[in-house]
């Protein structure tokens, strides 16, 4: 019988002759048959850990072990999610997409291209809170406003716009809101008259048709509306 010397012959002889529980099994086998069995150490293989799957692909065997498998099955469910995020809502979309929602929001991994359609926002807004007070005074706390800053403060201030607008106005997860308004008692805390609410309420106005050829200044948000009212425990504002 002729030398085996390359590692593709050395596959073929080995399914050929049916699955072996080791390598030492293996190279008995092709040293029985006039082979050399000296490139068997050095086939093809996905790791050394003892606990391996096999797998046949186009008559050759591929082992990989059991830790790369999950691997390959997390990124396969990873881009699943993502498929299924960027779908358009819909009853059975919305119900797979339930458990691995909280993980892809956790970890910032989710992906959103609705705000390009099918429906557009239609209105300008921004967040402010009332914050009630002990003694009975009230303050009014405005959520940070891109369009009012410059230079590198409107670039820092963006990360904030994505918070107040995309995160605290939508109530994202349903604990935003709560945590928002307990951070709100937090920064105005006075021991001698501590904050008791935080309500936090929207001014907004309609965004107008644009006209050809001119660009008019935006209308102001003039339109208020209540979104959520917090009472402050004592233990929110440690």
């Amino acid at each position: 019988m002729p030398s085996i010397n390359r590692i593709a012959d050395l596959a073929q002889l080995y399914q050929a002759a049916g699955r072996f529980d080791d390598a030492n099994t293996l190279r008995d086998y092709i040293s029985r048959q006039g082979g050399d069995a000296s490139a068997v150490g050095k086939t093809a293989q996905c790791g050394d850990a003892p606990e391996i799957t096999e797998t046949r692909l186009a008559g050759k065997a591929i082992v990989c072990t059991r830790w790369q498998v999950a691997q390959s099955i997390a990124i396969a469910a990873y881009i699943f999610s993502l498929c299924l995020m960027l779908l358009p809502s819909w009853p059975p979309r919305d119900l797979l997409i339930q458990p691995v929602q909280p993980f892809l929001g956790a970890f910032g991994l989710w992906q959103a291209w609705n705000v390009f359609s099918p429906e557009i926002r239609k209105e300008n807004y921004h967040l402010f809170a009332f914050v009630d007070y002990k003694d009975g005074s009230m303050s009014v706390w405005e959520f940070p406003r891109q369009e009012e800053k410059k230079g590198i403060e409107q670039l820092r201030a963006h990360r904030f716009r994505k918070w107040s607008q995309d995160r605290v106005k939508n109530n994202t997860f349903g604990l935003v809101m709560p945590d928002t308004a307990r951070y709100v008692a937090r920064i105005h805390n006075n021991k001698l008259n501590p904050p008791v609410a935080v309500t936090i309420s929207m001014l907004a106005a309609n965004i107008p048709e644009p006209r050809n050829g001119k660009q008019e200044p935006l209308p102001p948000h003039v339109n208020r509306t209540t979104l959520f009212t917090y009472k402050v425990l004592e233990g929110d504002l440690k």
